[in-house]
């Protein structure tokens, strides 16, 4: 038993198989999937020799679901008082092989104060923004989460100080 770990359901290889035996003509064959689902998967190996008999192996492929990376951008910083102000949230997989993230960011502004507020918005190409024209003067803290999906685990931007003034 071999085992083997997977992010996203992609594998470039499960590996190349030895075998030896005293007749010639020895195939390889195993029953793995295109593409490995979410989980563990166990691939039967079944060596065949010239002479018909047969030995078989098992591989465990777990995959799991893809790393992602949340990075967070301000359209302007500092911005004045009651002009808008576009916050972006690029989502990114860490393995670029997975496919690009699908589903939502929540945008947190000012979280742990009374005026704190969150807004859910869908990713549109990996990208989703949030525009804002209502911010107080001062300093405010937002957080761009990304809430994962399928094949894709959550992940959370560093905390963007974003200052308005007068």
């Amino acid at each position: 038993t071999v085992n083997e770990n997977v992010l996203g359901g992609w594998s470039d290889s499960l590996g190349t198989p030895s075998s030896s035996d005293n007749c010639p003509g020895i195939t390889v064959t195993n029953n793995a999937p295109a593409k490995f689902p979410l989980g563990t998967t166990t691939v039967t190996w079944t060596a065949t020799d010239g002479s018909g008999k047969q030995s078989t192996a098992t591989q465990s492929v777990t995959v799991n679901k893809a790393l992602t990376s949340t990075a967070l951008s301000s359209s302007a910083n500092p911005a004045k008082v009651k002009t808008n102000v576009t916050f972006t949230a690029k989502v990114s997989s860490v393995v670029s092989a997975t496919g690009t993230p699908t589903g939502s960011v929540t945008f947190t502004i000012d979280a742990g104060t009374k005026t704190a507020s969150s807004t859910t918005v869908t990713l549109s190409s990996g990208t989703a923004s949030l525009t804002r024209n209502n911010l107080t003067i001062g300093t405010h803290t937002i957080v761009a989460t990304y809430n994962g999906d399928a094949d894709h685990l959550s992940s959370t931007s560093t905390t963007l100080s974003q200052s308005i003034t007068k």
